[in-house]
């Protein structure tokens, strides 16, 4: 699916906010290329914790809210990367913490504490 199908999915939407606000919020975070009405079932570990990030943007305020991340850089190029690391860093500053385990490098520039073993 192109951007311009959820383009133009949120222009169908626009008067239903709800709708419209998760749809910006998926091409903003990376998750355009996912087919409207795919099943939930055939994405990836990583692309499901996209997505629940980018629904729990719906909230106001996040304070006192926990997420675990298990390797989300998974199958991710360096801008998609830079993406998520957007989202956490947006996350945070509404009040959320994240535990994140993951091996590459270029995370580390989104971690307020590095742990190694």
């Amino acid at each position: 699916v192109s951007q311009s199908r959820y383009d133009e999915a949120r222009q169908f939407f626009a008067h239903v906010r709800l709708v419209e606000s998760r749809l910006a919020a998926a091409l903003e975070f990376g998750l355009g290329y996912v087919t409207l009405g795919q099943g939930m079932d055939s994405l990836s570990g990583g692309e499901l914790q996209r997505l629940t990030l980018t629904l729990e943007l719906r909230r106001a305020q996040l304070g006192g809210a926990w997420f675990l991340l298990l390797h989300p850089g998974t199958g991710l190029h360096t801008p998609d990367i830079s993406t998520l690391g957007r989202l956490l860093r947006m996350m945070v500053s509404r009040g959320a913490s994240f535990i994140v385990l993951e091996n590459r490098e270029e995370f580390l520039r989104f971690a307020d504490q590095v742990v190694e073993f």
